[in-house]
């Protein structure tokens, strides 16, 4: 995936600080390729974060995610 941009929506709900679940429909688009980071991109910066996936092939975001979201309040 290097070079393309990938985005998604998602409501946060308590809890979405220490991890936070990718939606169905998105992990399904990714299912075929061995992920393992992701680098989160805003307008202060860039952060690389370890991805997870469950068994039922649902990523989340995981280490440096919480880092991600104490730069931004």
């Amino acid at each position: 995936m290097a070079g393309k941009c990938s985005v998604f929506f998602k409501f946060l709900v308590p809890g979405f600080n220490k991890r936070l679940s990718l939606p169905v429909a998105f992990c399904s688009s990714l299912s075929e390729k061995k992920l393992d980071k992701a680098v989160i991109k805003s307008c202060l910066g860039s952060w690389c974060v370890r991805l997870g996936r469950s068994v039922d092939g649902v990523l989340s975001f995981e280490e440096g995610w919480e880092v991600f979201v104490n730069h931004h309040a």
